[in-house]
């Protein structure tokens, strides 16, 4: 990138955020690697789709305030009064999307043909309140431009996650231990965010919520639309008639395409604040170059891709062992189709940054017809 103050704010901002994201790679194999040693393929399988469906959940409600939050919050001269509503809409929906889980637990089970599944639904659910408000935390500090604090709560809840998840399994706890140990990862990041910014829960606020919903409607429907693209192949094998080893054999696949998807998480939203306070200066050639260059950071990608790729079967073996070994084409496809969506991912940071929501939504719904 350009040596512009704008653009090594950045390049600063995503080395702090990705080096805090990307430690979900080192813990996150770690973890899998304990997991699917302790647990077994069907009861690896098992903590995947519960992880899968929970974590769709949570990303799917933070989906629709996160982006309009960055932006309105890089906008505002006080970003309180915009902060205090969006935490008070999260709670409400994690606490609602928590009591939906407990009343179709049994319903998704049996579906998926899993009826122990049930069990871990419930407690998993548990998590959706606590994610969702630590989101809203990590949204304000990335658009007032808190980039490095931002990366030491994701930096705390990974490192977090891998020592609660190794702990509570090695005592015997099993698929349940490995469920609190994630619950457990969401409250630290949310204490650890509230260190740095404090949104107030119950000052009223005056904030126009008609101006939020315009805007966050079409976001959220992109959003939906995406994660709905990213997890349909993992269901579709469990509703086709794959077990629960077949699952946890594609969940490690997955696990090891995390990179590209790893970059866009850091950078997207970083750069979606940066453009949104370069264009409130009026700063548009700025901008413009700034977009550029996040377009061309993922192309540079796709050498790395091919190289992940030609190795895949000594990469899975390494870390899951042979009999994950079946992992390993998919994870050659995998990793090309998790650069593709995290140029997606930019492009439509870019878009929103300039004021059009509804192209994100043109650019994603065809994706999952």
């Amino acid at each position: 990138m350009s040596s512009t103050p704008t653009s090594q704010k950045i390049v600063s901002g995503t080395i702090w955020v990705f080096l805090a994201e990307a430690l979900l790679l080192p813990t996150g194999l770690l973890t899998a690697a304990f997991l699917t040693r302790r647990l077994g393929a069907e009861g690896y399988g098992l903590f995947t789709l519960a992880a899968t469906l929970i974590g769709w959940i949570g990303w799917s409600i933070t989906s629709v305030f996160t982006r309009t939050t960055i932006k309105f919050v890089g906008e505002a001269a006080d970003w309180r009064a915009i902060g205090a509503a969006v935490l008070r809409l999260h709670l409400l929906l994690g606490c609602g999307a928590m009591l939906s889980i407990w009343l179709l637990a049994d319903s998704i089970a049996s579906q998926l043909g899993e009826p122990e599944l049930a069990f871990y639904l419930r407690l998993f659910a548990v998590d959706l309140p606590l994610f969702c408000v630590g989101y809203v935390h990590r949204s304000i500090l990335v658009g007032i431009g808190r980039f490095p604090q931002r990366a030491i709560a994701t930096a705390g809840r990974w490192l977090a996650r891998l020592l609660l998840i190794v702990g509570l399994v090695a005592m015997g706890l099993s698929v349940p231990g490995a469920i609190l140990g994630s619950i457990g990862a969401s409250l630290v990041e949310l204490l650890i965010c509230r260190f740095y910014v404090r949104p107030s829960l119950f000052d009223r606020t005056n904030f126009p919520m008609r101006k939020l919903w315009n805007y966050a409607v079409p976001l959220f429907l992109f959003a939906l639309s995406m994660r709905l693209y990213e997890k349909l192949d993992l269901f579709a094998l469990k509703l086709m008639g794959g077990t629960a080893a077949e699952v946890g054999i594609y969940g490690a696949a997955q696990n090891l395409a995390l990179i590209p998807g790893i970059f866009s998480l850091s950078f997207a939203p970083l750069l979606l604040s940066t453009l949104t306070r370069t264009l409130a200066r009026g700063d548009k050639l700025a901008a413009e170059q700034t977009g550029c260059h996040a377009l061309r950071s993922i192309v540079l990608m796709l050498p790395f891709a091919g190289m992940n790729a030609g190795a895949a079967p000594e990469i899975v073996q390494f870390i899951f062992g042979k009999p994950f070994l079946p992992a390993a084409p998919v994870l050659a496809v995998l990793i090309f189709g998790a650069i593709a969506l995290a140029m997606i991912s930019v492009t439509t940071a870019i878009l929103t940054a300039a004021g059009k929501p509804n192209w994100t939504l043109m650019l994603a719904a065809p994706l999952v017809p």
